[in-house]
């Protein structure tokens, strides 16, 4: 028989196996069976027979009764397999019953146990084969049995009891292998169920110790959320989503393009990059630009940006300790956890609900942070719009910034021409948002825009020369 299979499978097989085997007669009796059955026969055989075999039959019942009732654990039956077979058997072969009782009450004993191994263990393979071993010699025990009763009660021999001693020897002989069977195989389920409750044990344990984790990865999470807010309120990306949707493709490329830009994206040390221009001359445009063009050229393994929009029509964006809050935060942002160290200065810049800190604050905040990367961009747009005392310690740190020397930081600002700006930054490389500048943007966008109508139809221009005299004059009308 194949044991490949799992403990019900392995059971329901031989159980079926074990009715197909059974007379019509014996078939009937099991559809019918009761322990009132079984009970009746023995006492009928008792009557018939008069001697001490009634008590040995009642014994046999009692065991009868409690391994049927386990049995229909497994079998899902409300009848018994066993009762009716021995119950038609018990009054012609009450003699033999005791061994077999024998048998019965080891079975009986069990079978519970082994119902809770499933229950319990119903993953584990190796418990699952053992069992099915098991079943497998309570089957064969039952049907090496009943072959040999049914054979004696066929004897044509006219001495019932010679006959049965002649059939039991050989059956008694292969009673006691299939009890030595029975007893190794038990050994064997209950090694491998003490082996399956040592790797649930086991498993139980590592199931706890990753909740543990779980938890306090939730904890830490919830912590560091907590503190990145404390930083800042502000959220700069939604303007630059804002401008990124406003601005026309191959504007700006002039200062992407320059010398100065690329000296100063690629330099090995840190430095700092103005640029500033008369109002309306498209300088927060053109540091959209350049958030992008760095977005799309850095290595984000270890390289970050930042940016920060400074709008007067919102004085939260004019404070110091929110710009750079905002900064930290986006730098922050990036990581899945906050260093222990990083923590612990936030908690303690940040204490008691504090929520401006200090320049000098800032400074140290910005160090442990910016030592997380080998390279930092940090673009800040609008200085002008601040305050004269946001201007000073804004500009104190970019130049703290521009000087730091533990890894790479390039600052770039853009401003409306300002005299106090360029005094301070008097040392670092300035683009100048010119009229030519300008004049190149748009004609690029009047270029692209009467392209795309001329392409969806929008437009119809028969003679070429007019459309370059259509974009001149749209570009000087700008």
């Amino acid at each position: 028989m194949a044991l490949n299979v799992s403990s019900a499978d392995a059971w329901t097989r031989a159980r079926d196996r074990y009715i197909e085997d059974l007379s019509d007669g014996e078939k009937q009796l099991f559809l019918n069976a009761s322990l009132e059955t079984v009970f009746y026969s023995a006492s009928a055989a008792k009557k018939l027979h008069q001697s001490n075999v009634g008590s040995q039959l009642q014994t046999f019942a009692a065991a009868i009764e409690q391994y049927g009732s386990a049995l229909d654990v497994y079998a899902n039956s409300s009848s018994l397999i066993l009762c009716p077979l021995w119950g038609s058997l018990a009054s012609e072969f009450g003699k033999y019953f005791d061994k077999v009782v024998g048998m019965f009450e080891r079975i009986g004993d069990v079978l519970p146990q082994f119902r809770i191994y499933e229950r319990l263990f119903s993953n584990h393979e190796r418990l699952v084969q053992a069992l099915s071993v098991v079943y497998v010699d309570i089957l064969k025990f039952c049907t090496d049995a009943k072959a040999v009763f049914r054979k004696g009660r066929r004897s044509t021999v006219v001495n019932l009891n010679v006959a049965m001693k002649l059939l039991w020897k050989p059956f008694d002989q292969q009673f006691g292998k299939t009890i030595e069977d029975f007893r190794k195989h038990l050994k064997i389920v209950d090694r491998e169920a003490g082996l399956s409750h040592m790797v649930e044990a086991q498993d139980a344990r590592a199931v706890e110790r990753f909740n543990r984790m779980q938890i306090e990865k939730e904890r830490k999470e919830d912590e560091r959320l907590r503190l990145l807010s404390t930083l800042s309120s502000t959220r700069p990306e939604k303007k630059h989503h804002r401008l990124q949707r406003l601005r026309h493709p191959q504007t700006g490329t002039w200062f992407t393009d320059s010398d100065e830009f690329r000296t100063w994206k690629s330099s090995p040390t840190s430095s700092c990059l103005r640029c500033d221009g008369i109002p309306g001359s498209g300088k927060t445009i053109l540091a959209s630009h350049v958030i992008d063009t760095l977005l799309g050229e850095i290595d984000p393994d270890d390289s970050a940006i930042s940016y920060f929009y400074c709008e007067y029509s919102d004085s939260r964006t004019l404070e110091t300790f929110n710009v750079f809050g905002s900064i930290l935060k986006q730098l922050l942002s990036r990581k899945p956890m906050l260093p222990e160290q990083v923590a612990t200065t936030i908690k303690q810049i940040y204490a008691e609900g504090m929520s401006m800190p200090s320049r000098d604050d800032l400074v140290k905040l910005l160090r442990s942070v910016l030592g997380l990367y080998s390279r930092t961009y940090i673009v800040i747009d609008g200085l002008d719009e601040c305050g004269k005392d946001a201007q000073e310690d804004i500009l104190f740190i970019v130049k703290t910034l521009a000087s730091f020397d533990r890894a790479i930081v390039k600052v770039v600002v853009f401003s409306r021409e300002n005299a106090y700006l360029s005094t301070v930054l008097k040392h670092y490389p300035c683009l100048h948002t010119s009229e030519a500048a300008l004049t190149r943007d748009i004609v690029s966008f009047v270029k692209k825009t009467v392209e795309s109508k001329l392409e969806a139809g929008e437009l119809v221009i028969r003679n070429p020369t007019l459309k370059e005299e259509i974009i001149s004059e749209l570009v000087t009308k700008a």
